[in-house]
């Protein structure tokens, strides 16, 4: 029997505590899950928070990498652009730059071409009065030479057509006769020089005009006409009156 009243003891015990924690225990209980109630509507708030911070710092680093982007961009087209100015500038300096020396290279080459030829032409002279120095008495010389020569010709060819002329009067060959002595005439013009006889070779063409048998062609008629014309001033009176003779004397 004691063994069943501490038995039922025992049980009873745990009951009764159990009551009374049950009792105690309650209000601290609704007041905690009335404190977890506000956390929960904290936290969501925080949360929600937390998303609105992270989207506008999302949009804010797009907005930042646009800018960037957008000044990356203007700052290329800028340097681009002044590239390619800069580009343009030089290469006009440069064809003003070539121009110029062109023009100073092609001036200074005019001028030393100029002095070139100056140069040659003043050395040109004193050659060639040198040489004009040196050889002024040898032409001297070689001129006289070659004067006497050509008197020496023409008094052959005057001793020679004088005797074909006088030949040719001798056998009745008047009209030859004339073309020899206007031939002389010539001669004399040539030799500017009264020793051939201008008057008397214009007597003995005088002298053969007046001879009946004279007959004369056309060509001699020119050929002692230009002759006569071809005399020296104080000849022509004499000339000019042998002139009709010889053109009447063409049968």
């Amino acid at each position: 029997m004691r063994k069943v009243l501490l038995l039922v003891a025992l049980v009873m015990v745990p009951v009764s505590i159990a009551a009374q924690v049950d009792t105690s225990v309650a209000p601290v209980v609704s007041h905690a899950t009335e404190e977890l109630q506000v956390l929960k509507v904290q936290l969501a708030t925080i949360q929600d928070y937390q998303d609105q911070f992270v989207s506008m710092v999302q949009w804010s680093l797009g907005a930042v990498l646009a800018m960037a982007l957008g000044l990356a961009a203007f700052n290329w087209y800028s340097s681009k652009a002044s590239y390619e100015r800069d580009i343009t500038s030089l290469r006009q300096e440069n064809k003003a730059l070539h121009a110029e020396l062109t023009a100073m290279i092609k001036a200074e080459a005019d001028a030393s071409a100029k002095r070139l030829v100056e140069a040659l032409s003043e050395r040109q002279k004193e050659i060639q009065a040198a040489v004009a120095k040196s050889l002024d008495p040898k032409l001297q010389k070689h001129s006289s030479d070659i004067a006497d020569l050509v008197n020496d010709v023409l008094e052959l060819q005057y001793e020679r057509t004088k005797q074909n002329a006088e030949e040719a009067a001798k056998n009745e060959r008047y009209a030859w006769a004339i073309y020899e002595y206007c031939d002389l005439l010539d001669l004399s013009v040539k030799n500017h020089s009264d020793h051939y006889q201008v008057g008397d070779i214009l007597d003995e063409i005088q002298k053969l005009l007046g001879n009946p048998k004279t007959s004369l062609s056309a060509d001699d008629v020119t050929h002692a006409t230009e002759s006569l014309k071809r005399l020296p001033q104080r000849y022509q009176a004499a000339a000019q009156n042998l002139i009709p003779k010889i053109s009447r004397a063409h049968k």
